[in-house]
C-alpha cells in the first residue's frame, strides 16, 4: 500500500484500501507526517480522517504500524491512534481472525521494548487497551500466559510502572465493587479471578517486591503506584500473600519516608479491611498498632506540640494517617459484632470461658483506641478530624449496647466511665464545631466547615440518644446559662462564635425535644425528679427571653434566636395564666401565677416572660432588623407564633396586647411599599423597592411575601380575639385590611384600563388624563435611556398593574385565613365583606388585557373565589358561583392549559362540598348540565394538544375525576 495517498484518504473508497497490503519504511515516515499535519491543522477534516480509520476494516492496523516504527512523537497523534486500536477491540477484535488478533498482541509487546512515553494520559490509555485485550482473551483461555508473557519483558523501569498501570486496569473492571456490573460480567470477573489464584498471584507478590526493592531509591512514583497496587489486589487474594515478613518489612520502612507515607498509609487500610475471622483481625490490628514507625507516628500526631507541625508539613498524610484509624476502630467493633453474633454465650456447645475471653480481648482492643480516637476527633485541621466521625458514630453505639448496665426495671443506666467519656466527646464536638476567625458568612453556597458541621450534629444526636439527660445538662448548665447570664455584663469576654456555639447548641436541643417528650417515661425516674427538667423548660427559657441576646447584630444569631423561639414555644405550649391588673392592654404585669407544663410540673413562666418573646418580635430584634432576610424570617416566625397561641390559654392575656400590636404592625399594611417593575409575571419577584416610614423615621422595604403574612397574622389577632365584639371586628377589619384593598385597588384598575386604551388607539378617560400622560412621559423618558422603545415602556406597565391587580387580591384572599370553625366569618357578620369584594375583583378580568396578562388577574382571583368556597356559608356562595364561574373562565377567554389548571380543581371542590346541599340542585345543577358537554370536550380537546405528557396526565386525571364527581 503506497501510505503516500493517505492525505487523499478521504477521496479512497474502502475497497481501495483493503486491497493494499505491504508496508515500507518511508511510507510509515510519510505515513507519520500526515498524521502530525493533520493534528497541527485540527479542524473537521482531521477528525473526519480519524473516523474513517475507526470504521475501515484496515485503519487499526495502519495505527498499529506507525505507533511501531518509532517515529512518532507527537503524543496527540499517539493518543489518537490508541483510540482508533480501542475502537477495533471493542468492535471486531472478539470475533476477527486468530491472525489479525496475534498482530495487535504483537503490537503490545513491541510497544513495551519501544517505550518511550512518560505522560500519564498515553500510558494510562495504552494500559486501557492492553486491559480491554486481557477482558476478552484471558477468561477464554485465548491468551493463558498473559502474565507470564508481560512478566518476562518488565526489565526496566519504565515497563514496570506500564504493567502496574495495567494491574490497575485489571483491577477496576475485575474486583472493584463500587461499580455495578451485568450477571454475565460477574461470571467473567468470578472467571479472571480463579484463574489468576491458581496461575500468576504468588508470581504478581513477588514482582511487586521486587518493584519496591529495585525502584525505592531511583523512581519513587513507581514505588508509589506498586504499593497502590497492593492495597488494590489485598481485598480479593490471599491476605498471606501481602501480610508476611518480607512486603510488609518493606512497607513499614517505607512509611517514615515522607514520599511513600501516603501510599503506603493507603495500602495499610487496605491490608485492614480486608475480611477475615475476627479474632485473627483484632490480632493483626494490635500488631500493627506495636509497630515502632506506627507509634512514633501517632505520638507526634496526637501530641499537641506536635500536631501544627505534622499539619503544616504534610496535611494530606494527616487526614490519611485519621483515615486508616477510622478504618481500624470500624474494624474492631465490626470484628465484636461478628464473634458475639457467631459464638452466642448460651450455646452449651461452645467454651464460654474461652469465648469470654476472645471477646475481652477484642472489648479491650477497642477501648485502647479511645485515646487515639479523641486526639483525631480534636484535631486543628476540620478535614483530618472528619475522616474519623464514622468511627466516633460507630464507638458510641458500641458503648450504649456494651457498656450500659441494666436495672431490674429494664431501666439502662450509663456506666460512670461512660458518662466521662460522653463528656469528652460532647466537649470536642462543642469545640470543634465553633465558626473559624476567618469565616465568610456572604458565601450563599454550603461551605466545607458546614459540611462539618454537619456531620458533628449527627454526632450529637448520636449522644442525645445515648443518655440524654447528661448532655443536656452539660449544655446548659456549663454552655447556655452562663451565656444567657453574662453576655451583657462580659461582652468583650464573648466572641462571636462563643455566642453563635451557645445558640447553635441551645436550637439543637429543641430539635431534640420531640424524642425527649416521646421517652419522657423512660427518664422519669431520675431525670425528671432531679429537678433538672424544671431548670431547663422554665429556667433557661426564661433566662433566654428575657437576655435579649436577639439584639446582638449578627445574622447568624438572629436567626438562630428566632428558630429557637420557635422550637421552645411549640414544644413548651406555654399555657400561661395571667395575672391581676388594672390596665389590660399596655400589658403592665404586676403578678404572675405559675402555669402547668409537662403533666404534673408547674414553672414560673409569667406573662412578662410572653411579653418579653412579643417585644422581641416587634423591636429592632424583629420587625425593625436592618437586615431584610431577617425581617422576612420574622415576618414568617411571628405569624406561626401567633397561630400558635391561639390554640394555648395563654391566648386569653395575650389579647390585651392585641391593640398595641396592631399600631406597631400598620405601617406594614400599607399598600404603597410593594415594588414597581418586575419580569416574573406569576410570583412579582420585585427587583425594587420603594422605602416606607416604619417606627420612628427609620426606613424600610417590604417583600410581597412578608406583606402576605402580615395581613394574615393581622387579621388572626383581629378575628380571634375574645376581647373584641363583633362590630369591633368588623370595623377594624374593613379599616385596616379591606377598605384599603378596594380603594388601591380601583385606583389602579384605572390607570390599568388608561394603559391598555393607550395601547389599543383609544382615548383615557378625561378624569385622569392629566395624571396619565405626566406617568406616561416619565416612563417614556426612563426607557428612554435604558433604550427601550415607548411601546415595550407600555407592555412593562401593563404588567405591574397586572402584578400589583393580584397582589391586592391575594392580601384579601390572606385575610380568609384568619377564620376557622370557631370563629366563622358569618358569626362575625362578614360575609357581604367578601362577596362585595369578588364582585369588584371580577372587573378587573373585563379589562381587554391579553391572554398572559388576565392569566395574572384570573389566578389570584381563582384563589379568591377558593377562599371564599372555604369560609362562606352555603347559602351565600353557591348561590354566586354560576355567575362567579362563567365571568372567571367562560367569558374572557378560551380556555387553554393554564385555565383548565385553574378551572377543573376549583369545579372539584365545589362539587365535593355542595353535592348534597339542596342549594346545589337548584342553583349549580341547571348550570353544570349547560356547561357539561362543552367543558368536557374542551377539555380533551387541550389535552390532545398539549406537548408536555406530566401536564397532559394531570389535566385528564382531574377532569375524569370531576366527571365521576358531577
Amino acid at each position: 500500500m503506497d501510505l503516500r495517498l493517505i492525505s487523499n484518504y478521504s477521496l479512497r473508497s474502502d475497497a481501495t484500501l483493503q486491497k493494499e497490503v505491504s508496508i515500507n519504511d518511508n511510507d510509515i515516515a510519510f505515513e507519520y507526517n500526515v498524521f502530525n499535519t493533520c493534528l497541527l491543522c485540527f479542524d473537521s477534516q482531521t477528525i473526519e480522517y480519524f473516523e474513517r480509520l475507526k470504521s475501515d476494516e484496515f485503519g487499526w492496523k495502519l495505527c498499529v504500524d506507525c505507533l511501531v516504527s518509532n517515529q512518532v512523537v507527537d503524543e496527540s497523534a499517539v493518543f489518537f491512534c490508541l483510540q482508533v486500536i480501542e475502537n477495533y477491540i471493542k468492535t471486531r477484535y472478539s470475533s476477527d481472525s486468530d491472525e489479525r488478533r496475534a498482530v495487535l498482541r504483537r503490537f503490545i509487546f513491541e510497544w513495551f521494548n519501544c517505550n518511550h512515553f512518560s505522560s500519564n494520559y498515553i500510558l494510562n490509555k495504552l494500559a486501557y487497551i492492553v486491559n480491554s485485550v486481557f477482558l476478552l482473551d484471558f477468561p477464554l483461555q485465548k491468551w493463558n500466559t498473559f502474565f507470564a508473557d508481560i512478566l518476562s519483558v518488565c526489565q526496566n523501569q519504565q515497563n514496570c510502572d506500564l504493567f502496574l498501570r495495567i494491574l490497575l486496569q485489571i483491577n477496576g473492571d475485575v474486583a472493584d465493587r463500587e461499580i455495578p456490573r451485568s450477571a454475565k460480567e460477574m461470571e467473567r470477573n468470578t472467571i479472571i479471578k480463579d484463574l489468576m489464584r491458581e496461575t500468576c498471584l504468588q508470581e504478581l507478590a513477588d514482582f511487586w517486591l521486587n518493584v519496591i526493592n529495585t525502584y525505592r531509591d531511583s523512581s519513587p512514583t513507581t514505588v508509589c503506584l506498586c504499593v497502590e497496587v497492593i492495597g488494590a489486589y489485598v481485598a480479593w487474594i490471599d491476605i498471606n500473600l501481602i501480610t508476611n515478613d518480607s512486603i510488609m518489612t518493606n512497607l513499614f520502612n517505607l512509611f517514615p519516608i515522607d514520599t511513600f507515607r501516603c501510599s503506603v498509609t493507603d495500602c495499610f487500610n487496605g491490608i485492614l479491611h480486608k475480611g477475615m475471622d475476627s479474632l485473627a483481625k483484632t490480632q493483626l490490628i494490635e500488631q500493627f498498632m506495636n509497630v515502632e514507625s506506627i507509634k512514633h507516628k501517632l505520638l507526634l500526631i496526637c501530641d499537641s506540640t506536635h500536631a501544627n507541625e505534622s499539619q503544616g508539613n504534610d496535611s494530606l498524610f494527616t487526614v490519611k494517617f485519621s483515615k486508616l484509624m477510622n478504618t481500624i476502630g470500624i474494624e474492631l467493633i465490626e470484628a465484636f459484632k461478628k464473634f458475639k453474633t457467631k459464638n452466642d454465650l448460651n450455646n452449651p456447645q461452645l467454651d464460654k470461658s474461652w469465648n469470654i475471653q476472645a471477646l475481652s480481648y477484642i472489648s479491650d482492643a477497642i477501648e485502647s483506641k479511645f485515646t487515639v480516637l479523641c486526639q483525631f476527633l480534636s484535631h486543628k485541621n476540620n478535614l483530618v478530624s472528619l475522616q474519623i466521625h464514622p468511627f466516633t458514630r460507630e464507638y458510641i453505639q458500641w458503648a450504649k449496647n456494651s457498656l450500659t448496665k441494666k436495672e431490674s426495671n429494664s431501666t439502662a443506666v450509663v456506666d460512670k466511665t461512660l458518662e466521662e467519656k460522653m463528656l469528652i466527646f460532647l466537649r470536642i464536638i462543642i469545640e470543634k464545631c465553633k465558626y473559624p476567625m476567618d469565616h465568610d458568612f456572604s458565601l450563599e453556597e454550603e461551605t466545607t466547615f458546614d459540611e462539618f458541621r454537619k456531620s458533628c450534629k449527627v454526632l450529637f444526636d448520636n449522644l442525645m440518644l445515648l443518655n440524654s439527660s447528661v448532655v443536656i445538662q452539660t449544655i446548659c448548665s456549663q454552655l447556655i446559662e452562663p451565656l444567657l447570664m453574662n453576655w451583657r455584663m462580659s461582652a468583650n469576654s464573648y466572641s462571636f462564635a462563643d455566642i453563635e456555639i451557645c445558640l447553635y447548641y441551645f436550637y439543637l436541643i429543641g430539635e431534640n425535644l420531640s424524642f425527649l417528650n416521646d421517652t419522657k417515661h423512660l427518664l422519669a425516674p431520675k431525670f425528671l425528679l432531679s429537678g433538672f427538667y424544671s431548670s431547663f423548660q422554665a429556667l433557661i427559657f426564661n433566662k433566654f427571653v428575657k437576655s435579649q441576646i436577639k439584639s446582638k447584630a449578627n445574622d447568624k444569631q438572629q436567626n438562630f434566636t428566632e428558630d429557637i423561639l420557635k422550637r421552645l414555644q411549640d414544644f413548651l405550649k406555654l399555657d400561661i395564666i395571667a395575672t391581676e391588673t388594672d390596665d389590660t392592654t399596655n400589658a403592665v404585669l404586676t403578678k404572675a401565677k405559675n402555669v402547668n407544663i409537662f403533666d404534673d410540673i408547674r414553672y414560673s413562666i409569667t406573662i412578662e416572660d410572653q411579653l418579653n418573646i412579643l417585644i422581641s418580635f416587634l423591636d429592632e430584634r424583629g420587625f425593625k432588623n436592618n437586615s431584610p432576610k431577617m425581617r422576612s424570617k420574622v415576618a414568617l416566625m411571628f405569624n406561626k407564633f401567633v397561630k400558635s397561641q391561639i390554640k394555648s390559654k395563654a391566648n386569653d392575656k395575650q389579647q390585651n396586647f392585641t391593640e398595641d400590636i396592631l399600631k406597631r404592625l400598620q405601617d406594614f399594611l400599607k399598600l404603597d411599599i410593594i415594588a414597581t417593575e418586575t419580569d416574573d409575571t406569576t410570583n412579582a419577584v420585585l427587583t425594587k423597592a420603594k422605602n416606607v416610614n416604619i417606627f420612628d423615621d427609620i426606613r424600610y422595604s417590604i417583600t410581597i411575601e412578608d406583606q402576605l403574612n402580615v395581613y394574615e397574622t393581622v387579621s388572626i389577632l383581629i378575628i380571634s380575639n375574645q376581647h373584641f365584639d363583633c362590630n369591633r371586628k368588623q370595623f377594624l377589619m374593613k379599616t385596616l385590611l379591606i377598605n384599603p384593598i378596594w380603594d388601591k385597588f380601583e385606583d389602579i384598575c384605572l390607570k390599568l384600563s388608561n394603559e391598555v386604551n393607550a395601547e389599543k388607539g383609544k382615548v383615557p378617560n378625561e378624569s385622569n388624563q392629566f395624571e396619565n400622560n405626566i406617568c406616561l412621559k416619565l416612563s417614556n423618558e426612563v426607557n428612554a435611556e435604558k433604550g427601550k422603545v415607548p411601546n415595550e415602556s407600555n407592555q412593562l406597565l401593563v404588567k405591574q398593574y397586572c402584578n400589583q391587580v393580584s397582589h391586592l387580591i391575594s392580601l384579601a384572599a390572606r385575610t380568609s385565613k384568619a377564620f376557622s370553625n370557631i370563629h366563622t366569618i358569618k358569626s362575625i357578620g362578614l360575609q357581604e365583606l367578601y362577596i362585595q369584594s369578588f364582585n369588584l375583583f371580577v372587573k378587573s378580568l373585563s379589562l381587554g388585557l391579553n391572554e398572559d396578562m388576565l392569566f395574572i388577574i384570573q389566578s389570584s382571583t381563582r384563589q379568591f373565589l377558593h377562599r371564599c368556597v372555604v369560609c362562606l356559608d352555603e347559602s351565600d356562595i353557591v348561590p354566586l358561583l354560576p355567575s362567579a364561574i362563567q365571568s372567571l373562565f367562560l367569558l374572557s377567554q378560551e380556555l387553554n392549559t393554564k385555565t383548565l389548571q385553574e378551572l377543573i380543581p376549583l369545579l372539584n371542590q365545589v362539587v365535593t362540598k355542595f353535592k348534597h346541599s339542596w342549594l346545589f340542585q337548584r342553583d349549580l345543577t341547571p348550570f353544570f348540565k349547560q356547561i357539561l358537554s362543552p367543558l368536557i370536550l374542551s377539555c380533551f380537546s387541550v389535552i390532545a394538544q398539549t406537548v408536555n405528557n406530566s401536564i397532559k396526565w394531570s389535566l385528564n386525571s382531574s377532569t375524569r375525576g370531576f366527571s365521576k364527581e358531577i
